[in-house]
């Protein structure tokens, strides 16, 4: 396994770890906070004016 994928590996479970050890109304502010950025579809757009300069 390279270290790139190992360290995506330790972050997400990282990630779920931190999230367990959550009550279920802070993993509903995580969700709200984190689709306040994205929007429903779980897509990030950054505008430079009218356009679209990046999705992610």
């Amino acid at each position: 396994m390279s270290m790139i994928k190992a360290g995506a590996v330790c972050a997400a479970v990282l990630g779920l770890g931190l999230l367990t050890a959550c009550t279920q109304e802070q993993q509903n502010q995580i969700k709200r906070d984190i689709q306040n950025w994205t929007g429903t579809n779980g897509v990030l757009e950054v505008y430079a004016g009218d356009k679209v300069v990046k999705r992610f």
